[in-house]
């Protein structure tokens, strides 16, 4: 059975590697109930690269509401 470990894993391992998700899901990953399944897709690092730029301008261009 695969495991997912994600920014607040242990510092120790000894897990073989067999994939990276991509930064832009991460979050995604982590509203993942436990024994819920998933799917995952193979994407270039190209692709995961442009998808991270598209998501860092969208949250650029969000304005902060005035504070009364």
């Amino acid at each position: 059975v695969p495991m997912v470990l994600l920014q607040d894993r242990q510092s120790i391992g000894g897990y073989p590697k067999i994939g990276a998700v991509c930064a832009v899901d991460c979050w995604r990953l982590s509203q993942v109930a436990a024994r819920q399944s998933i799917v995952f897709k193979l994407v270039s690092l190209s692709r995961a690269q442009r998808l991270w730029r598209e998501v860092h301008r969208q949250m650029k261009s969000i304005r902060p509401e005035a504070v009364n």
